[in-house]
C-alpha cells in the first residue's frame, strides 16, 4: 500500500510540476546533482508516514467497532 502511495504521489507531483507525463524529465530533475539520496529517503519516509497514519486509523476504527458491539 505504501508503494502504491509513493507511485501515485510522484505521478501527481509530476503532473503539477511538468504539466504531463514526462517521466525522464521528472526523474532527471529529482535525481540530478546527487539529490537521489534525498529523493529516495523522502519517498521512503513519506510512505512510512502514510502507512502509519492509515494503520492508526484502522486500529482506532476497530476499537470503536468492538466498543459498540460490547454495548
Amino acid at each position: 500500500m505504501a508503494v502504491a502511495f509513493a507511485i501515485v504521489y510522484h505521478i501527481i507531483t509530476m503532473l503539477f510540476e511538468f504539466g504531463g507525463f514526462y517521466f525522464s524529465a521528472f526523474f532527471d530533475e529529482k535525481i540530478a546533482e546527487g539529490r537521489w539520496l534525498r529523493f529516495v529517503l523522502g519517498t521512503i519516509l513519506s510512505s512510512f508516514l502514510y502507512g502509519f497514519i492509515v494503520s492508526y486509523g484502522l486500529f482506532i476504527a476497530k476499537l470503536k467497532k468492538e466498543d459498540r458491539e460490547r454495548l
